[in-house]
């Protein structure tokens, strides 16, 4: 049986890291997630809820995640804990529709400017996937 895979975003994030192993001192980005969520492609079968409150609790969810400064990470890291803080995320705006759902991919986008650290003036997605 063929997976249903429902997109939610893009959320709009900003947050600031110190990447050591690349020797970047701390640096700020904008940034949005897109979030991948699978589900039974069954005729009866319900995926993620994408309605107000429940993309409401993912960006909550999300400025908390990036709430602090994040030292020591890579963009790449980023994406990996991004993916498995949302894939343990409960909510109940969420579970209140009792549906079945999977986080499955998970895109984070990140806006390079140019600056004196060397940035791509254009976006780079780290993608994470199930």
């Amino acid at each position: 049986m063929s997976r249903l895979t429902v997109r939610a975003g893009p959320f709009s994030v900003f947050f600031t890291n110190v990447n050591t192993a690349m020797k970047l001192r701390g640096h700020s980005h904008f940034a949005t997630v897109d979030l991948y969520f699978g589900t039974s492609s069954a005729p009866d079968s319900l995926g993620f809820p994408s309605f107000a409150d429940t993309h409401a609790a993912i960006q909550e969810r999300l400025k908390r995640f990036f709430s602090a400064i994040l030292r020591d990470y890579t963009n790449e890291r980023i994406a990996r804990d991004l993916f498995a803080a949302m894939d343990e995320f409960r909510h109940p705006s969420i579970d209140k529709w009792n549906t079945w759902y999977e986080l499955v991919r998970l895109d984070l986008n990140v806006r390079g400017v140019p600056d004196s650290i060397g940035h791509a003036d254009s976006f780079t997605t780290y993608t994470v996937e199930r």
